[in-house]
């Protein structure tokens, strides 16, 4: 078991620290994650068959990620980033804006994955659908998809609400 580890690891770690620091552009991040996979591989080493273990490191790999990219659009940063880009200095428009945050984090603590990651790297971010489709694991063509519902999931949501 310990000797099926080690080759897997010793193997595949360029590839899988590859995946990593391409999805996530960091790293000290990609180290981490690289960590969260391999620790993930010595838990279910005994289900993982010789001629599926690169497929199933980097399937891991990409789901490990995700997870980060998720926690770094945690909602405090949200709600600081929403109050501070739409604020102009007036107290009332600094008000609504928070208020405006709060419906929208909890909207967004309602939302399933993809749709909530696609909402924040979309919208909030206003990242580019080629950089979602790489960094989520998904073609272009699902990003558009996945963010059509998305929006009309939060739509519905926020339904409702005076904005």
């Amino acid at each position: 078991m310990e000797f099926q580890y080690r080759t897997y690891v010793n193997q595949y770690q360029r590839l899988v620290y590859s995946k990593a620091l391409h999805m996530l552009g960091n790293s000290a991040e990609a180290e981490d994650a690289c960590q969260e996979v391999y620790e993930r591989l010595w838990k279910h080493i005994s289900k993982v068959e010789d001629h599926h273990a690169k497929a199933w490191l980097l399937h891991v790999t990409g789901n490990v990620c995700i997870d980060q990219l998720r926690k770094r659009t945690d909602t405090q940063a949200l709600d600081e980033e929403l109050v501070c880009e739409r604020s102009d200095g007036n107290p009332s428009n600094a008000l609504a804006n928070s208020q405006l945050s709060h419906w929208l984090t909890n909207a967004l603590s309602k939302m399933k994955e993809p749709y909530k990651s696609l909402i924040q790297m979309a919208e909030i971010q206003q990242q580019s659908v080629k950089y979602i489709a790489q960094h989520l694991g998904l073609s272009e063509n699902q990003v558009k998809v996945y963010g059509h519902r998305a929006r009309q999931q939060l739509r519905a949501l926020l339904q409702g609400v005076d904005l």
